[in-house]
């Protein structure tokens, strides 16, 4: 599937999109809409498209579709990759999986705005700790969040590593199913092409 994305690279949601459609495989083109020419082509995008012309990211444009809603989007991208899914096969954990997900994007979004506009890690020190066991549990458990062979993480997955990488750089993870876990998950080829300038721009 061919598809554009524009993104900022100091957005949580920016970064999860990008890592999420390179362990897909999806073909992607990025466009930096920090960059003007960027900004000034999805203007022109959501005007052809009959929308407003605010530049609303991360957004991704497809022959088929276009949207800058991160839950609709997640959707899409499950129905659109039934042998790529990143969501449990089993219907009940699939459902717990998705709460969880929805649940945790409700928070860590507005809670992300904070840190850039503030620089305080409180609140994320804070979502970190509360959730430190049952991540663990579900690092034991990959059959919970993780589809079929278990070889590819699950959006939770995703979304929890960027929050944990962003913490470690000021704070040493000390439970060690964590910190193995993060390690593999910052080692992946989708990580390594996006995480480097994430951190060095949102710290």
């Amino acid at each position: 599937m061919l598809v554009s994305l524009y993104y900022r690279p100091d957005c949580l949601k920016s970064a999860f999109y990008r890592i999420v459609l390179r362990e897909m495989t999806w073909e992607v083109t990025e466009f930096d809409v920090t960059l003007p020419s960027s900004a000034e082509q999805l203007k022109l995008l959501k005007k052809d498209i009959g929308n407003s012309v605010e530049p609303i990211y991360p957004a991704i444009f497809s022959s088929e579709a276009y949207s800058h809603e991160i839950l609709p989007t997640i959707e899409y991208w499950h129905e659109r990759n039934p042998s790529e899914s990143m969501y449990p096969e089993d219907p009940i954990t699939r459902l717990f999986s998705r709460s969880l997900l929805y649940r945790s994007l409700r928070t860590v979004v507005p809670m992300w705005d904070d840190i850039l506009k503030n620089q305080s890690l409180g609140r994320l020190v804070a979502f970190t700790d509360e959730h430190e066991e049952l991540l663990s549990e579900l690092i034991k458990k990959p059959s919970y969040i993780r589809s079929g062979s278990f070889s590819m993480p699950s959006y939770v997955e995703i979304l929890f590593a960027l929050v944990y990488l962003r913490k470690q750089q000021v704070e040493p993870i000390s439970n060690l199913e964590i910190k193995k876990w993060l390690k593999k998950m910052a080692a992946r080829e989708s990580f390594q092409a996006v995480i480097p300038q994430f951190l060095q721009i949102s710290s």
